[in-house]
């Protein structure tokens, strides 16, 4: 609210002056303003996104842009990040800036978190661990999630572990605590059920912690016998009514790893807008379908097939297509 309310004031008084200096502060104002919305799981801003860092490389020789290079270093690579996640370009461009910016600017903890998730969508991956490595991770948690998750990209649960036992208390959310519990589910089976059992237990009547720690497993039985029954009585129309729209990408991600077809339906029908969904969450979607689908092509051969699953398979294709989500790869996976 109070980003919108700045945003008005710098643009009404660039009209009323003139004033480059003004266009520049508004165009800050308006960056941040679409970041935040990018934050909040809201994608519909583009093309608007594009056009102001355009005009912002228009204002560049401007004292107040230099004057302000710190923010334009934290706004630029954020918006490219957000911009990069459906085209390479953007990435691309982000990182070859930040090697262009002063070593003062390049050390700021913000900016080089920001460079640092440039270079996991870069997929440099062992790049993207040396700068977290570099981070207050043991007392920063977004740090901390993305330093153990490189480790677990790279198939080294050992680290992932190491890095949790490490980190202070303070910081061991159930965000932090759902990376952990994929390290363990890779490294020791038995202590990870063992901490999974806890940990629902400990959450069993706090819906969003269950969403985070449920969002970790890969595991399909274990998402259906030992998750899905804590958490699903929890999601109630009040409940879901209340979740932002990460944690309702979240839970879709939790039904469709345990092949809750009508679930992952349910849910669908509960986001206005689901072109915001990343890739992700819609490969996790798209896998339940296919193999749902092609379980009951296999099981019933040519036959004429009809159950709730099947239907709501139908609504969620449908839905993809209409808003024209990875169209190709929907197409080949379910015709």
């Amino acid at each position: 609210h109070h980003t919108q309310q700045a945003s008005d004031i710098l643009n009404s008084l660039y009209l009323k002056t003139g004033q480059k200096k003004i266009l520049l502060y508004a165009t800050f104002s308006d960056i941040q303003k679409i970041n935040k919305s990018y934050r909040e799981g809201r994608y519909d801003k583009k093309e608007e996104l594009v056009k102001l860092l355009e005009r912002l490389d228009t204002l560049k020789n401007y004292q107040q842009y230099k004057a302000n290079i710190l923010l334009v270093a934290l706004l630029r690579l954020e918006a490219e990040f957000n911009l990069g996640i459906k085209e390479k370009k953007y990435i691309e461009k982000a990182v070859e800036e930040y090697s262009c910016y002063e070593e003062k600017i390049k050390k700021n903890l913000i900016v080089k978190y920001m460079y640092g998730l440039c270079l996991e969508i870069e997929g440099n991956i062992d790049e993207a661990i040396k700068v977290y490595s570099e981070l207050d991770w043991k007392t920063d948690e977004a740090a901390a999630i993305r330093y153990m998750t490189c480790h677990l990209f790279q198939n080294n649960p050992e680290e992932t572990i190491r890095i949790y036992n490490e980190i202070d208390k303070n910081i061991k959310s159930t965000r932090v605590f759902s990376v952990y519990l994929s390290a363990l589910y890779r490294k020791d089976r038995l202590h990870f059920q063992s901490e999974l059992e806890k940990a629902l237990n400990q959450y069993k009547e706090k819906p969003h912690d269950l969403i985070s720690i449920a969002f970790g497993i890969e595991d399909k039985e274990v998402v259906r016998k030992t998750v899905l029954p804590v958490l699903e009585p929890l999601l109630t129309e009040k409940v879901l009514k209340g979740l932002d729209y990460q944690e309702k990408a979240k839970i879709l991600v939790c039904l469709a790893t345990g092949g809750e077809i009508r679930r992952v339906d349910r849910i669908l029908a509960s986001i206005d807008d689901i072109t915001g969904l990343n890739r992700f969450v819609i490969h996790t979607v798209y896998k339940a379908l296919f193999e749902y689908c092609n379980k009951e092509y296999m099981n019933h051969g040519r036959l004429f097939i009809e159950s709730e699953n099947l239907d709501a398979s139908e609504r969620i294709a449908d839905r993809f297509l209409e808003n024209g989500i990875q169209r190709r790869e929907l197409c080949q996976r379910i015709v």
